[in-house]
């Protein structure tokens, strides 16, 4: 019986979740914050980019949101 649940509960939590982000990215649903470099700019979530980089973690952290 445990063998059934080696990949958690919810086996297929990982592709449905990153197909989420995904949805949300290309919707630009929430998104909160825009990078931008070489006079290129991307929309994001800075929940995911803290969650994933200490270094915009840091970053966005000391930046001031209205």
């Amino acid at each position: 019986m445990l063998e059934e649940y080696a990949d958690g509960p919810y086996p297929f939590f990982q592709s449905s979740i990153t197909s989420a982000f995904e949805n949300l990215r290309d919707d630009e649903d929430f998104v909160d914050v825009t990078l931008a470099c070489d006079g290129k700019s991307l929309k994001a979530h800075r929940v995911v980019l803290s969650a994933c980089s200490p270094y915009f973690r840091e970053l966005l952290k000391s930046v001031r949101v209205n």
